[in-house]
């Protein structure tokens, strides 16, 4: 395992074990089944509350600008796309402007859920403050 994907491993044991309330740097024969039966799970919701667990690093069911902006360089890193991780800051700032549109400062697993099932509600792309930094597609 390279050293990237073996902090995104760690990264997601950090959230499997956060959402168990489990404080030990190992795991139990059942606590990894657990662990492995919801990573294994296809279902959207499973795969939307894992993805949201990583992201909710506090636990708090509150997702920050800043918690998106460090998933985004994690996952570009792993993924070495060196350019998405530059632009991290601005796609933070986009996603919080989509899902956070009465800028609370957060945003909640079922406002996740409501763009990836049914698409934004109203667009701001046309007027956003940082699509015009964000390089086109």
């Amino acid at each position: 395992m390279n050293k990237e994907s073996e902090a995104f491993a760690g990264e997601l044991f950090d959230a499997l074990a956060r959402k168990r309330n489990i404080q030990e740097e190992s795991i139990s024969k059942a606590q990894l089944r657990d662990f492995w039966d919801q990573i294994s799970d296809q279902s959207f919701d499973s795969r939307l509350k894992t993805f949201f667990d990583m992201v909710d690093k506090d636990a708090d069911g509150r997702i920050t600008e800043d918690e998106i902006k460090e998933i985004i360089c994690l996952s570009a890193t792993t993924n070495k796309l060196s350019n998405i991780q530059k632009q991290a800051e601005e796609y933070a700032a986009l996603i919080m402007e989509e899902l956070d549109p009465d800028d609370t400062g957060f945003i909640m697993i079922d406002n996740l859920e409501m763009l990836l099932l049914h698409g934004p509600s109203h667009s701001t792309r046309g007027d956003s403050k940082y699509l015009s930094k964000c390089p086109k597609a």
